[in-house]
């Protein structure tokens, strides 16, 4: 929101719209970790954007003439989540807060080129993963309810120089969202 514009949010991704407006969400749900560039805007915006909200353009990760590549693993679990219940909360029977069962975020990335100083590829994938017990909800066993979500993200990108002052991109995104809500 804002200015008290919602819904007036403008995303670009390699220059093509991605927004509610455009029946996309790419902006939104793009794995950020591929993202070399952006530009956000929220005040004087250019006449190119058609809303008066926050202006965001992204410029995706490319390859070039040298390989590279990334890789990232993130992993927590209840183990190292606090607990703030005090003797008063356990006299009335609350032993435990929504509790973090498992959470990580797994991802990589690779780039470079297919023909030397003419045609480069990039691509990157992330998997993110979290699952909740939820505060007095318990299954028809008994035993306690859990939240579960699970994203994949992924991105691919290919650049041809046609000419020195000509180049063509490909580039595809994906997103997939799953939520399992057994505590309701």
């Amino acid at each position: 929101c804002a200015f008290a514009q919602r819904g007036e949010d403008w995303f670009t991704v390699e220059g093509v719209a991605a927004t509610r407006r455009s029946g996309g969400t790419a902006g939104k749900n793009i794995d950020y970790n591929a993202v070399d560039e952006a530009r956000v805007q929220s005040l004087g915006t250019d006449a190119e954007f058609p809303t008066r909200g926050v202006q965001i353009n992204l410029i995706v990760k490319s390859g070039g003439n040298d390989f590279h590549g990334a890789g990232h693993w993130g992993q927590t679990n209840q183990n190292f989540q606090s607990n703030n219940i005090d003797d008063e909360l356990e006299a009335i029977g609350i032993t435990r807060g929504d509790g973090l069962e498992n959470r990580y975020d797994l991802s990589g990335e690779f780039g470079g080129r297919i023909v030397r100083d003419k045609l480069w590829f990039y691509g990157s994938a992330r998997t993110r993963y979290e699952e909740q017990s939820v505060l007095g909800a318990f299954k028809p066993d008994g035993s306690p309810a859990h939240n579960m979500f699970t994203q994949h993200l992924n991105a691919e990108k290919i650049s041809y120089r046609v000419t020195p002052g000509l180049q063509l991109i490909g580039f595809h995104s994906r997103h997939y969202k799953k939520e399992i809500a057994t505590g309701n």
